[in-house]
């Protein structure tokens, strides 16, 4: 049978027991504050202690203040006092009695009652991530108490549910008193992104416990900025400049302590480019999980070349199945199969666009296009074209830049998709309704038979356009058949007659405007025409 300890119930029962009948203003403050603690029934459980004989009300004086009723509550409590208690609390009177309620119930609990309520079903709601902790100041209080009573009753969902059974009662406040006090130090286990710009400005996103309370965060030694708490495990901060060499250890501070994870981040300088944006625009880049991937590179998504003046975009590293995407219209050709698992290791930069008639002219000296001006209006940023992979190689040394590898290529071009059609507004997963080609693709029946300019038409998921349509775009690879097999950042032969293609052009159909087309036409690496061009790469 289960002893219990009831206190008084009501101001009327304890205003009966006094001989004093006249109350002052704040004598009678202090008998609704007693009141409310006499209300507090305290339930003894199953658990191994031993019982005590039922105690009689606690006496406390009416007329005294707080101070002294905290004491009295604490010392008159059984010694095996059981943490699970049932509270009727006067919700408005709870945040003002918690800080003299707190000391009287949190000191009750003896080390063996606390290990044998951590031993019991609500262990697994205790942990390093200081459950509790209401207020976010890194430690569990009277303020914690006062909240929690506060919220007392059904609260499906809150953050007062500790014990998250959609009630705020007797095993939330059990799972709160066994941690009264500091909370523990934090924890610091993962950081994204794990490398940054020297200038600093990289915001980063910490993974960890007991992140409440966080009085400052700090990379290399130098203090973050911005730091702002999301979650007792999760937290961001904007990182300090630093210098290029080893990683450099992230430290989080709270009153609990501090926690350090070493080797957690690195600096690398970006001399080439200018940073536009350094991450993803949630316009352009519409999944969520793209940016992610984007962000957890630790590269800036958007920037310029300083050599070019060419807008590039982050691609970051990844794994997808390379080969045959079969349209509704068209199938595929031997040369596309068979098909084999790709993995791209490291993140690497691409061209927005095309590269146009003017970058060309203006790093080169002359534009060596058939739609040029004055024929083809005024406009010079339609893509160059009549470029031989030679000619493309004497950009790229002037510029430092490079072709894409074909892996790179298709890689960028599908931004996750599986489909003969990279995304596109509708159409998020891609599609392979040639129907639709015209949503992204300047191609046979859109065209007016010439190129048009760049961006003209929706971008994938990368944020790139004109990946099918416009012009041929060629690749750094010599071609050869595909080899059965998976393969890590593939670069294709050593050696060959000819360079491959990819892309489609103004002057095809879907069928060689597909995510998996691949070709030579015969061309050497010397080959002109109207409808070859390019789009340049390069590694961070």
């Amino acid at each position: 049978m289960k002893n219990q300890l009831k206190f008084a119930k009501s101001t009327k029962s304890i205003m009966k027991n006094t001989t004093n009948k006249s109350f002052s203003r704040h004598a009678i403050t202090n008998v609704a504050r007693l009141v409310a603690i006499a209300s507090v029934c305290v339930t003894m459980s199953a658990l191994t202690f031993a019982k005590p004989p039922i105690a009689p009300p606690i006496a406390v004086p009416a007329t005294q203040s707080n101070a002294v009723v905290a004491p009295i509550v604490a010392t008159q409590l059984p010694s095996s006092f059981e943490p699970v208690l049932e509270i009727n609390l006067n919700p408005e009177l709870a945040p003002v009695l918690a800080p003299e309620l707190a000391p009287a119930l949190a000191t009750q609990l003896a080390p063996e009652q606390k290990e044998q309520l951590a031993q019991s079903n609500q262990s697994s709601l205790v942990s390093a991530s200081c459950v509790g902790d209401l207020s976010h100041n890194g430690s569990i209080d009277s303020e914690d108490l006062g909240i929690l009573l506060t919220a007392y009753g059904s609260c499906p969902g809150c953050e007062e549910d500790l014990y998250a059974d959609g009630n705020v009662n007797s095993a939330d406040l059990g799972v709160m008193l066994i941690q009264f006090g500091v909370c523990p130090a934090p924890t610091v286990t993962a950081i994204s992104p794990a490398s940054g710009l020297t200038s600093g400005g990289t915001t980063i996103t910490l993974n960890g416990t007991n992140f409440f309370g966080a009085s400052s965060v700090t990379v290399g030694g130098a203090l973050a900025t911005s730091v702002n708490v999301v979650s007792a495990t999760v937290l961001t901060a904007v990182t300090p400049a630093g210098s290029i060499g080893s990683a450099v250890s992230v430290s989080v501070t709270t009153t609990g302590g501090t926690g350090t994870l070493a080797g957690a981040f690195s600096y690398y300088e970006l001399a080439w480019a200018t940073v536009l944006e350094q991450a993803p625009n949630a316009t352009v880049v519409l999944d969520a999980a793209v940016r992610a991937n984007i962000v957890a590179s630790g590269y800036p998504w958007r920037v310029r070349d300083n050599s070019s003046g060419i807008e590039m975009l982050l691609i970051p590293g990844g794994t997808f199945n390379m080969g045959c995407s079969a349209s509704n219209s068209y199938g595929c050709y031997s040369s596309e199969s068979p098909n084999h698992q790709v993995t791209l290791s490291k993140a690497f930069y691409l061209g927005k666009t095309e590269v146009t008639q003017a970058q060309w002219q203006d790093k080169m000296g002359s534009n060596p296009s058939y739609f040029q001006p004055p024929n083809y209006t005024l406009d010079t940023s339609r893509p160059v074209e009549q470029v031989s992979w030679n000619d493309i190689a004497g950009f790229n040394t002037a510029t430092g830049l490079r072709l894409p590898s074909e892996a790179e290529w298709e890689y960028a071009y599908r931004g996750g998709t599986t489909t003969a059609f990279h995304s596109m507004p509708g159409y998020p997963n891609g599609t392979n309704d040639d129907s639709l080609l015209g949503n992204i693709a300047w191609h046979i029946y859109n065209s007016s038979n010439g190129t048009k300019p760049v961006a003209g038409k929706a971008a994938n998921a990368f944020g790139i356009y004109d990946m099918s349509g416009n012009v041929y775009e060629w690749c750094n690879d010599w071609y050869e058949s595909y080899a059965a097999g998976n393969a890590t950042d593939p670069a294709g032969p050593s050696s060959g007659s000819y360079r491959v293609f990819r892309g489609g052009s103004w002057g095809d159909n879907g069928s060689r405007c597909r995510s998996s087309f691949r070709a030579n036409f015969d061309y050497g690496p010397d080959a002109r025409r109207i409808n070859f061009g390019f789009r340049v790469a390069r590694h961070p």
